[in-house]
């Protein structure tokens, strides 16, 4: 499992989530190519506190969200239909 860490939100450190990124958390993202399971890596070089949340919103009032994610992210939400309503037109 892989998590990008938005600036300003920290990481649970109590609960079931807690718990598991106490006894799974691997910084050297290496370790993935030989153990491709079990494991979470946090990547800390997000640069960006952009949430769903505003993506969406962005979305739901026409506008482009391209400087919001990466272009292959908004390429599949823009081809798939990701967060569109019922009866939208489609780009």
């Amino acid at each position: 499992l892989a998590i990008a860490n938005r600036p300003g939100v920290g990481l649970p450190a109590g609960g079931e989530l807690g718990a598991v990124l106490r006894e799974r958390r691997e910084r050297a993202p290496q370790r993935f190519a030989t153990q491709p399971a079990g494991l979470v890596y946090v990547h800390e070089g997000v640069g960006l506190d952009v949430s769903s949340t505003d993506a969406r919103a962005a979305l739901c009032a026409g506008n482009d969200p391209r400087y919001l994610m990466p272009e292959p992210v908004r390429r599949m939400i823009l081809d798939e239909g990701i967060y569109a309503r019922p009866g939208d037109p489609e780009e």
